[in-house]
Parts: structure tokens; C-alpha cells; sequence
């Protein structure tokens, strides 16, 4: 027998994981409905939204539901007193625009102390709520975009010793996208490799996907658009993100994806998708699975 022949196959893992948990109550209906469908295995909580408390309660109906930390710097109010976290808000005293706080970053004018601060007071609110974070992660990917605050949640993670998401760029071909999605994506890929060299022990995913890699319109989504963002990888750990949500009046003033989140809610509600991938031998796990 070859030596090929007796290697062990190793299944692809993937973390089905749901942004945005507790930004509106529709929303986190929304991602318990996915998950109680088999779509979805994790989520990433938004402890300073007026639903996070919401959230919390739904989450106790669904304990196998992995839950992270959804770092959030970009939108609404700080979980600190405003005067204690100044360089990270404007002067309504509320969050900046992920562009804004990126360009404040470039600047060098952040402070980390602030940085490290809010995330505390994040952390501790989501625990205070009776959720015991499974992984890390952040809103619109900002962790990941400014290195200085990557090296502040790097550092957090691996003293709770919980894995942190790494948005590494998507291994597939996008469908024509345009030149200032291909610069903003190899950006940050290389944010995330610099971060990965200054934190090797904080375990993360080995890939990381989206519907947005795939530039097509919202409407032309299929359950094999997941099957062709996965098909690139066959080993390891993969995160597939999602953001499935009812597009109500309430997300609008959050969101500029509602469109997106509306189909990704009617494909992953139903069980179909869940028994596509075990039919790939897929399987579906949460950030548990890389826990150290």
C-alpha cells in the first residue's frame, strides 16, 4: 500500500459564524432561526447594542451556539465613560465610522490604553450577561484593518486563552471584482499575516470566506455559492461568515448590507445547506474546536 494510502483523511472543519448578535432583536431572531435550521454553529455578540440583553436571554435557548466577542468600534456608544476612550470617539461622544477610526489609526493618534480599555468593558458586559465568550472577534473586520489594534486584542485573546478570527483572503477567484475591492482584501491579508507573526500562539482559523469574495448580486445567491466560497480548501479550519437578518427599518440605520442579510436568512434557515456540507464531508464546528 502507498504511503498515501495510509495517511488518516482529514475532514474539512468549518465555523459557520453569524455577525452582529444583539444589534437589533430581528437580527438575532434571525441567526437562532439558522441555527436551530443547522446552518449556522456560531455567532459573535455585540455587547454595547441596545439588544445585546435581548440577545443574551435568546442565547440561553441555545446552548450549543457558539458565542464570541464582537469587538465594536465602530458603531454607537462605548461601553466606557466617553472621557476615558477619547481617541476612539468623535465629538458626539459615540463611535466613528470604520474609515475615520482607520485614518485616525494611520495617524498614530489611537491610544492603546483606550483601545484595551473598551475592549475590557466589552468583555466584561458580555460576561456580566451570563455569556462565556467563545472566540474573538471584530465589526467590519477593524482588529484586522489597524495593526495597533490588533496587537491589543491579540493580546487579550491569548490571556483568556480563546482563538482569534483572522479575515485571511478568500483562496477562491472573486467574479469581477473591482480593483478597489482586490486592494482593500490583499490590505488586509497582509494586516493579518503581520498580526499572525506578532501573535504564533493565539489559535484562529486556517481560512476565511464570505459572500461578499463573490461580487455578485445578492438576488443571484444560491446555497452553491457557500459550496463554491468552501471548495478551495480541503483541510483544516475554515470560517464562513454570514449576516443573515430581516432588513427591518432598525438594521437600515445600522447596516448597509440588508440586502445581503435578507437572502443569507432565507438560504440558511432551511436545512438544506447543513445537509450539503455533510454530504461533503464537512463538518460543522464553533471556535470550541481551536480553544486552547
Amino acid at each position: 500500500m502507498s504511503t498515501a494510502a495510509n495517511v488518516a483523511y482529514k475532514p474539512l472543519h468549518v465555523i459557520v459564524n453569524a455577525d452582529d448578535f444583539g444589534i437589533t432583536r430581528t437580527a438575532t431572531d434571525a441567526i437562532v432561526r439558522c441555527h436551530e435550521a443547522g446552518s449556522v454553529t456560531s455567532t459573535s455578540f455585540m455587547s454595547t447594542l441596545e439588544a445585546a440583553a435581548y440577545a443574551a436571554e435568546a442565547a440561553r435557548s441555545v446552548p450549543e451556539l457558539g458565542i464570541g466577542l464582537h469587538f465594536n468600534l465602530t458603531l454607537g456608544e462605548p461601553a466606557c465613560a466617553p472621557a476615558k476612550v477619547a481617541s476612539l470617539l468623535g465629538p458626539d461622544g459615540r463611535f466613528l465610522s470604520r474609515g475615520a477610526i482607520l485614518s485616525r489609526a494611520a495617524r498614530c493618534g489611537l491610544s492603546l490604553a483606550e483601545i484595551e480599555a473598551e475592549l475590557v468593558a466589552q468583555w466584561q458586559r458580555m460576561r456580566d450577561l451570563g455569556l462565556s465568550p467563545t472566540h474573538i472577534d471584530s465589526h467590519q473586520h477593524v482588529h484586522a484593518l489597524a495593526p495597533q489594534v490588533y496587537r491589543v486584542v491579540a493580546r487579550f485573546a491569548a490571556q483568556q486563552r480563546l482563538p482569534l478570527r483572522v479575515p485571511w483572503r478568500w483562496r477562491g477567484r472573486p467574479h469581477n471584482a473591482s480593483l478597489k475591492r482586490k486592494v482593500k482584501v490583499h490590505a488586509l491579508h497582509a494586516v493579518c499575516g503581520v498580526g499572525r507573526a506578532l501573535a504564533p500562539s493565539v489559535p484562529s482559523n486556517d481560512g476565511f470566506c464570505s459572500v461578499f469574495d463573490l461580487n455578485v448580486p445578492p438576488a443571484s445567491l444560491t446555497h452553491a455559492s457557500y459550496l463554491e466560497l468552501l471548495a478551495p480548501y480541503r483541510s483544516g479550519c475554515v470560517e464562513l461568515m454570514v449576516h443573515p437578518a430581516e432588513n427591518d427599518a432598525e438594521l437600515a440605520t445600522k447596516t448597509a448590507i440588508g440586502a445581503v442579510s435578507v437572502r443569507e436568512l432565507e438560504l440558511l434557515a432551511s436545512p438544506d445547506f447543513a445537509e450539503a456540507l455533510h454530504a461533503r464531508n464537512i463538518r460543522l464546528v464553533t471556535y470550541r474546536h481551536l480553544s486552547l
